[in-house]
């Protein structure tokens, strides 16, 4: 009997936890503020592209693997569309140049709608002048970007490790496998590691990590599951939109709902603390 009480105040624990955070999603204009994200990492994730190949140039060994991983992280109906975007790209002599400006034009843009996101969401008013808060969105912006790229290069990582083991003529069983395996436990690691760090210091009230680890490791599992899920949603509208409108509106859809979850997960972490610490 003690059993299903405590299992029944669980249940009812959780199931308004659920809807405060709805609440406070709805009430906080979540659906236009992940709109508002949407739109500016999509602005930003070709420029990233551009100059992500156009530095590829210039590194003497194989990264292929690596530009295999960055379109992997996409929905697999739109992987042919940036291939394509890739190579033309590939080509382009000016590509390095003109990338890295528009990279950091883009990209400071979309870390400083984070920046607001998470100021309505932690009631936070930013005080710093425009100059000062650009300066700061550009410092949050290189180490985003180098915490992306230690993703992106790890796969190639990994394969230079089987190199190294086939060259020293190491034989230890299940190696290569442990390795292959460990790369995506490293893989939703730092991802969880760069929502904790989204969540902790690109908003001007800064958290502690204890109050945003529930919600950056729930919104990373989310992410995954909804890379997979995604794919056939957007093979479903793949026979009505072609080429390039296929590939924007793919990724603006897909942006959109990691936004949501992203949002949800900032105000899930809101309550949380203020249940711990009900006084501050």
């Amino acid at each position: 009997m003690k059993t299903w009480k405590k299992l029944e105040t669980y249940i009812r624990d959780k199931n308004l936890l659920v809807v405060e955070v709805m609440s406070r999603f709805s009430q906080g204009q979540g659906i236009i503020y992940s709109a508002y994200l949407a739109f500016y990492l999509l602005l930003s994730i070709f420029p990233f592209i551009m100059a992500l190949v156009g530095i590829m140039g210039f590194i003497p060994f194989e990264v292929d693997e690596a530009l295999n991983r960055l379109i992997d992280i996409f929905p697999m109906e739109i992987h042919g569309g940036l291939r394509s975007f890739i190579e033309v790209n590939r080509r382009s002599s000016n590509l390095l140049g003109y990338s890295l400006f528009f990279l950091l034009w883009s990209s400071a843009r979309a870390i400083g709608a984070i920046r607001k996101s998470l100021d309505r969401i932690y009631d936070a008013r930013n005080r710093q002048n425009f100059i000062k808060a650009r300066f700061f969105d550009s410092i949050k912006n290189f180490a985003f970007i180098f915490l992306l790229l230690l993703v992106l290069f790890f796969p190639t990582a990994v394969k230079l490790t089987k190199i190294g083991t086939v060259f020293l003529k190491f034989n230890i069983p299940y190696v290569l496998t442990l390795v292959e395996s460990l790369q995506w436990v490293f893989i939703f690691t730092l991802l969880f590691g760069v929502l904790s760090f989204v969540y902790m210091r690109m908003g001007s009230l800064k958290q502690r990590f204890d109050d945003v680890k529930v919600g950056a490791l729930l919104v990373a599992l989310a992410w995954v599951i909804l890379s997979f899920l995604f794919n056939g949603i957007i093979s479903l509208s793949s026979n009505l939109i072609y080429g390039a409108f296929n590939v924007v509106i793919g990724l603006l859809i897909w942006f959109q709902i990691n936004m949501v979850v992203f949002i949800l997960g900032a105000h899930l972490n809101v309550v949380l603390s203020e249940r711990r610490f009900p006084y501050d």
